[in-house]
């Protein structure tokens, strides 16, 4: 659905970050409506409808969506300096525990059909118990404005069409490099994926295609997470990095040796960069790879690791060597990451029709 001549509305509207999304929507041509306890101070462009009105307080919502077919929703939290709320505890992180971050910028399409698609800018559970398959792909654009557009492509041709059955979330997340696009995807099982791949996957790629020509795709690659490890006192992550390593051919016993021998590397570490959060390592179905999904303080605190390391490591110690040299390994690298948006559906029910 085209944004032009359709109206939207924005809570959180005089943050910062309310501010930024404003803009951006009025520049597709889209109306906007703002709602803010205080529409004489509200200072946005004259083009905004500025009502008055809080989601915490439903008598003051009358008439307020007369009109409206989108909505993006931003709380209080867009506008607190710093991230430290972004998680809650590690415990609850590992638990499962929905925790808003901070700059969660959620926008949900209002209810139609069986389920809306919320788009977030949360980090995804990677430890969820429901995950039984994990599609990862990279996808090769070249340049900063084309990682946007495929992204804004995909949202596009995703919020168009019905939700997968069995997909839990998608997870778009850019190159800090300006080249690549890395999707995540989380299903419940293989027998979900493989039906929408068959049935309903080849339109919305040729809708990307038609928005965003000349993608180089790699995958999707079937994983499953094969074993976790998290800093207890884990702070916000900053960064992502995707650690890939790929053998000279499958043997599952190989790859679950390999991940071993980095957490052997890391406990006999003595000398950590304070920038490793955690790692969770996946290993692909045909036995023949192992990707790491890594988070880092900061692109920064990674970029350090590895040039302290002085082995291309992210430590130091004489294990490290072990896992470098690991027989059968045909190839290996990183790559650094941030999150573009994450997309999940929710049901009809949770929304109370």
């Amino acid at each position: 659905m085209s944004n032009e001549k359709y109206t939207i509305l924005v809570t959180g509207a005089t943050g910062n970050v309310g501010r930024q999304v404003v803009s951006q929507l009025l520049g597709t041509g889209a109306r906007v409506r703002a709602l803010t306890r205080n529409p004489d101070s509200a200072g946005l462009p004259q083009e905004v409808d500025v009502v008055r009105g809080a989601p915490s307080a439903p008598d003051t919502l009358d008439g307020r969506m007369d009109g409206v077919e989108d909505a993006g929703l931003l709380g209080q939290d867009d506008n607190r300096v710093g991230d430290d709320h972004r998680y809650g505890s590690g415990d609850h992180r590992r638990a499962g525990a929905h925790v808003p971050p901070v700059g969660d910028r959620t926008r949900r399409r209002l209810p139609r059909g069986e389920g809306a698609v919320i788009i977030s800018s949360k980090l995804p559970d990677i430890t969820r118990p429901d995950a039984g398959a994990i599609l990862v792909s990279e996808w090769k654009v070249g340049k900063p404005e084309r990682q946007q557009a495929l992204v804004e492509a995909f949202v596009v041709a995703w919020e168009g069409a019905p939700w997968p059955h069995g997909l839990l979330s998608v997870n778009l997340f850019l190159s800090t490099d300006g080249e690549m696009v890395l999707n995540y995807t989380q299903w419940t099982g293989d027998e979900d994926y493989q039906k929408f791949a068959q049935t309903h996957l080849r339109p919305r790629v040729e809708q990307i295609d038609r928005a965003v020509p000349g993608i180089e795709r790699s995958g999707p690659i079937n994983y499953r997470l094969y074993r976790s490890g998290v800093r207890p006192d884990a702070p916000v992550p900053g960064c992502v990095v995707i650690v890939s390593v790929e053998f000279d051919g499958p043997d599952e016993q190989r790859q679950r040796r390999w991940v071993d021998n980095v957490f052997e590397a890391l406990e006999a570490e003595t000398d950590l960069h304070p920038g490793g959060i955690s790692g969770h390592f996946h290993i692909s179905v045909d036995g023949a790879r192992v990707l790491n999904y890594a988070e880092w303080t900061s692109e920064e605190a990674h970029r350090e690791a590895i040039e302290r390391s002085g082995q291309g490591s992210v430590g130091s110690g004489p294990k490290w060597r072990q896992v470098r040299n690991f027989p059968g390994i045909k190839s290996g690298g990183y790559k650094r990451y941030r999150l573009a948006h994450s997309l999940a559906s929710q049901p009809a029910i949770e929304r109370g029709e």
